[in-house]
Parts: C-alpha cells; sequence; structure tokens
C-alpha cells in the first residue's frame, strides 16, 4: 500500500508518513469544515473580503508606482502619498475593532471592505493627484 510522505528535514529526521485512507480522512474534514464556513453568511463574508482583498492588491501593487508617475507624482510625492494612506489605516484600525466588537464580525467587515471599494473606484479613475489623495480617506 503506497503512502505520502512528507519530506525529510534537515537534521536526518526520517519524516511522517500518511496512507491514502488518512489523507482523504483529512480531506473529507478539510471539505465539511469549509461546507460549514460557506453556510454561515457572516463567516464566509469574512472569509470572502480579506481574499478579494489579497488578489486585488497583489495584481495592483506592482503597477500602482507606474500609475502615480503617470500622474506626476515624483518619489517624494509618493512617498507622502502612501504616508498619508498608512496613516489613515493606523487611525481606523481601531474603530474597525470597536466595529467588530459591538457590531460583530458582518458590518464590521463589509464596511471597511465596503469604503476601500469606494477608495478603489476613486483611485481607477484618477484624473490628478487630488483624486489619489481623495481615494486615501476611503482606502
Amino acid at each position: 500500500k503506497a503512502s505520502v510522505c512528507a519530506p525529510h528535514d534537515m537534521a536526518g529526521d526520517q519524516g511522517t508518513c500518511a496512507a491514502p485512507s488518512q489523507l482523504s480522512h483529512i480531506a473529507a474534514s478539510q471539505l465539511g469544515e469549509a461546507r460549514r464556513f460557506w453556510a454561515d453568511k457572516q463567516i464566509r463574508t469574512a472569509m470572502l473580503v480579506p481574499w478579494a482583498e489579497a488578489v486585488t492588491a497583489a495584481f495592483t501593487g506592482p503597477i500602482y508606482p507606474f500609475f502615480m508617475q503617470n500622474l506626476g507624482l515624483d518619489a517624494g510625492g509618493m512617498g507622502k502619498l502612501r504616508t498619508v494612506q498608512h496613516a489613515l489605516n493606523a487611525a481606523s484600525a481601531p474603530i474597525a475593532g470597536c466595529l467588530l466588537d459591538a457590531r460583530g464580525p458582518f458590518l464590521g467587515i463589509a464596511l471597511p471592505a465596503s469604503l476601500c471599494a469606494i477608495g478603489c473606484a476613486i483611485r481607477s479613475m484618477a484624473q490628478s493627484t487630488s483624486w489619489l489623495v481623495a481615494a486615501n480617506v476611503f482606502s
């Protein structure tokens, strides 16, 4: 009977092996948890929103400096704009935390995500630096 083994470590440990029946049990357990999470609207939102934000950031992050450069920002201007964005993110974190504590995960995650979506929409239509500053208020 074949088994699937984890790679050996540098200390010479032989690793751990799992039989196919164990792997199918683990996969079934994980699938059951995923279905349970998906059935609950609040947990589903809490799972999807950060995933969507991470995917969007992964695609836009590398091109954002070129976009700002096209709007006429130099390195110093880009740094100032990013500083404003990070300061506003730091200031809004306690507010989001209070929302999570007071209203539960749905509002605490959906409201900031909605505001972020507004900021992303403004940023995507930016015609000047002032648009980018306005976008940073939301995102």
